[in-house]
């Protein structure tokens, strides 16, 4: 896997436990402060000393009672735990039950969950997000879906309600967004750092122009996937920039997908972009679950 995760602080680790095989405890990394488990993998090094490698420090466990225990022993220090990994088949308590026993408990309800199951039936994503998981993987573990998990689930801020649950479909998702190259037209500052920082939360590679007239420009250089267009720009707006691409396209047969941005919701501002010749249309300030849906079409 990449390097990306060690952006974060190094964490006191993640509770793992699987029920597939019990690797020995000395074979693991010294890092570790571990008593017994294992994770089922598709591919190696050892899991243990993968996430070791990836600067996380990983304490593990064999059933739910001491998961909590070990859990709340973390918290009260000076190194709170920040992720668990749970097992959903484990003896006397699975998953589920250990999930909601953590959100619970006041001291514990900040950590972050993932949960792993041997058998994915449909509903058991609603479930687990009902419980509290920010992520449900399917054993075995490919080693590069964990890791993407570990990194957006620990990349969020907070867990909304709304907060799409991690699973391989959304991991494919953002792979392949992660190849989108974007266009940011936008001639206000502090609205191009948090479309950047939105679109790269994202997994997306944003470029930004501070008018129209640059963005007609870009769009001749590089074959940019998707602009987003703020309507109103010095020297070219919104809409007479997106004129002159679609003209430009009549040439070339391509057509761009635009998605027109005004500063406030107006009625008939929607249809007044589309008849522009923009795809789709936002309005400020930008919600991350609508750029998302857009980014999804």
């Amino acid at each position: 896997p990449s390097s990306k995760l060690r952006v974060f602080p190094p964490v006191n680790g993640p509770v793992i436990r699987s029920t597939d095989s019990v690797m020995d405890p000395k074979s693991l990394s010294v890092r570790s402060k571990l008593d017994a488990g294992s994770l089922r993998w598709a591919s190696k090094p050892a899991p243990i000393t993968t996430l070791g490698s990836w600067e996380m420090q990983v304490d593990c466990v064999t059933n739910g009672p001491a998961a909590l225990e070990r859990l709340r022993t973390g918290n009260g220090s000076d190194q709170p735990y920040a992720l668990a990994i749970l097992d959903q088949q484990m003896p006397g308590m699975d998953g589920l039950t250990l999930a909601r026993l953590i959100k619970a408990d006041p001291v514990l309800k900040s950590v972050r969950l993932i949960l792993l199951t041997s058998f994915g039936q449909r509903g058991d994503g609603e479930k687990a997000r009902a419980a509290g998981f920010s992520a449900y993987l399917t054993k075995p573990i490919r080693q590069s879906h964990l890791h993407d998990s570990l990194v957006t689930v620990l990349a969020r801020e907070d867990e909304k309600a709304l907060t799409p649950l991690v699973n391989r479909h959304t991991l494919a998702e953002a792979q392949g967004l992660s190849r989108a190259r974007i266009l940011m037209a936008e001639d206000n500052i502090v609205n191009q750092k948090i479309a950047v920082r939105l679109l790269g939360k994202l997994g997306c590679r944003v470029d930004v122009v501070a008018n129209g007239l640059e963005a007609v420009k870009a769009l001749d250089s590089l074959p940019y996937d998707l602009v987003f267009m703020d309507c109103q720009m010095p020297e070219m707006n919104g809409y007479e920039a997106t004129a002159a691409i679609r003209k430009q396209e009549e040439k070339t047969g391509f057509h761009r997908t635009l998605v027109a941005i005004t500063a406030n919701a107006i009625h008939g501002d929607r249809q007044k972009c589309l008849e522009a010749g923009t795809d789709d249309y936002l309005s400020k300030p930008i919600q991350p679950e609508k750029l998302r849906a857009i980014l999804g079409k």
